[in-house]
Formats: structure tokens, sequence, C-alpha cells
């Protein structure tokens, strides 16, 4: 994509000077980025895995340079562009945002299908009964991607 004007986010003014910011992320980098559910942008987005496909690029002095502005092909195919690096992080970034940020993903009271094992080890084959979260408990050192939550 070219556009004739650079957003404001592309140059920040050094004097009379624009200094260019560099590309947080290439084409091709692994990521995961902002999704809404509507073309606003209103409310808040949930984080998808993806890939950057493309950026977007201005004319500044018979030169292309990047705005910032990246185009994010989704890994359920899906894509969204006009995104922000605020919008974008890398895996790693990620998942510590999740582990420090995320809430439990069932509240007590939620109907949920739980997995049984027969044996105390988890070695025979489980089964997948209904049930009701009854209470939860936070973890303090876990290993988990997805946060310090055990039901």
């Amino acid at each position: 994509k070219k556009s004739s004007v650079p957003p404001d986010t592309a140059t920040s003014k050094s004097t009379e000077k624009q200094v260019l910011k560099p590309l947080m992320f290439e084409r091709g980098d692994n990521v995961y980025a902002a999704w809404w559910p509507d073309t606003e942008r209103n409310t808040s987005p949930s984080w998808h895995p993806g890939s950057i496909r493309d950026y977007e690029e201005v004319e500044i002095n018979g030169q292309l340079v990047p705005t910032g502005y990246y185009t994010v092909t989704f890994d359920d195919g899906d894509e969204l562009d006009d995104l922000e690096e605020v919008d974008i992080m890398n895996k790693e970034d990620f998942l510590l945002k999740m582990k420090t940020e995320i809430k439990p993903l069932w509240e007590n009271g939620d109907e949920v299908y739980a997995a049984w094992w027969p044996d105390d080890k988890r070695t025979a084959h489980l089964e997948w009964y209904p049930g009701k979260i009854k209470s939860h408990r936070e973890v303090k050192n876990y290993d988990s991607d997805y946060g310090p939550t055990i039901f």
C-alpha cells in the first residue's frame, strides 16, 4: 500500500528534521494481533495468532519508508489492515501479558464439560462429564501459557 501523506505516528519532529521510527515487525513475522468484532474498533479487542502480511509505506524525498501501519493475516484466514504497532505483539510478549492480566476462563457456577480419569496418575483413557464450577484458586507458581488458575 502507498499513501501520499505520512500519518503522525510515522515520524517525530526533532527541530525541523523528521526522524523515522524503525519497524518493529517485518513481513512474515509470527505475531498476536488485536481483532475487533466491528469496523469502528469501538470495543475491546480479542487477541489472535497470525503473521505480518505487509506494512504501509509512504514516499518521502523519493524514498519509500514504512509508516508503522501493518496488515495481519490471522491463522484462521481473516485479515485486518491499518493495525498500529500497539495492536501487535510477538508471542513471548503476548504470553507474558496473558500470564499477568488473564482472568479465569470460568467463574463459579459456570456449566462446563470436564475431563475425568479413572486413575490418579491420569494414564488411563479420560472421559468427559458435564458439571458446574464449584470453586477455583489462584496458583502462585504455574507453568501454563494461559494463566494462574486451577479449577
